[in-house]
């Protein structure tokens, strides 16, 4: 639908651009703390690429994983980027 659909590409790209400037906050806050690797920015961009990929797959086959093991992948990625050894 991106590539027929100018106003289907604009939805999504202000969408996803808004999510990760939220994330990139967030990870900005933490980093504050305690240092996020690689940078806010890439943590904000690596999780929002692991929820899309996640989502991708969840479509097409729904069976693969469920909604907890998910969550958890994405927890995952967060304690990753921040909790790294000193």
């Amino acid at each position: 639908m991106i590539d027929r659909a100018p106003q289907i590409k604009e939805a999504h790209d202000s969408s996803n651009r808004a999510f990760r400037v939220y994330l990139e906050k967030n990870f900005s806050e933490l980093d504050l703390i305690r240092s996020v690797l690689p940078s806010p920015r890439m943590a904000a961009v690596g999780l929002t690429a692991i929820m899309d990929g996640l989502w991708l797959e969840w479509c097409l086959s729904s069976k693969t994983f469920s909604a907890d093991e998910a969550i958890s992948l994405c927890e995952q990625w967060v304690d990753a980027a921040w909790k790294h050894p000193s």
